[in-house]
């Protein structure tokens, strides 16, 4: 008897990313540790909770939802092809799995964000989840740190500041570090933004807009 023989899948075409942690994905690092991210495909939007781990050139992102304490969570590959272009790969599907069949690519705990959420919308979210599993272990309530550790090991931060007049660059405490348009770090310096390719800029020659990295703790910006 003739057994049949499973047709190969189609490697998936790696989606894009767009954000992680709030901001414009820069280094493969970014993706280390707890965070959320957001990847793109076909015109709509996908955000993945979990944490990243260093494979060699890449980072395996394991998605996971907050509480859970399933161990098959799907593993994403996040690689860098160069010039800063950073796409994840979604799992790789077995040619016997439901997917193989026609289920879709994407876990069905992935939330589509095609209308994105905003800052609350995203935060409550997370926070319903940490209460769910704190009252399913027997928990009434959760402490103040236990929702802001729920949140932080989400990968929620506040929206990111935007920078878009070169006023703006002014306010900002001396260290502060921004990525402008073209995708190049800088850093403040005196009164000069250092960038990590193409020199020193004076504020009204960054190109913009830029999104605010990192702001040091005395003087700093409010969000």
């Amino acid at each position: 008897m003739t057994e049949p023989v499973a047709e190969p899948v189609a490697p998936a075409k790696p989606y894009t990313v767009t954000d992680v942690a709030g901001h414009v994905p820069v280094v493969l690092d970014d993706f280390v540790g707890a965070t959320t991210v957001l990847v793109a495909a076909d015109d709509r939007e996908y955000r993945l909770r979990g944490a990243g781990k260093r494979d060699g050139q890449a980072v395996e992102f394991h998605e996971k939802e907050p509480a859970s304490a399933a161990d098959d969570a799907p593993v994403w590959r996040i690689i860098e092809r160069g010039e800063g272009d950073i796409v994840a790969e979604p799992p790789r599907v077995e040619p016997d799995s439901h997917a193989a069949r026609g289920r879709s690519r994407l876990p069905e705990r992935q939330e589509c964000v095609g209308v994105v959420m905003d800052a609350r919308e995203e935060l409550t979210s997370i926070l319903r989840v940490a209460a769910e599993a704190a009252i399913a272990g027997g928990h009434p309530v959760l402490t103040y740190e236990g929702y802001a550790d729920a949140a932080v090991l989400a990968g929620w931060r506040p929206p990111p500041t935007v920078i878009t007049d070169p006023a703006g660059l002014a306010e900002v405490p001396d260290g502060t570090v921004v990525l402008d348009a073209l995708g190049v770090p800088r850093q403040l310096a005196g009164r000069l933004w250092v960038g990590t390719s193409d020199g020193s800029l004076p504020a009204q020659q960054v190109p913009l807009p830029g999104t605010v990295l990192h702001i040091p703790l005395r003087g700093a910006m409010a969000p």
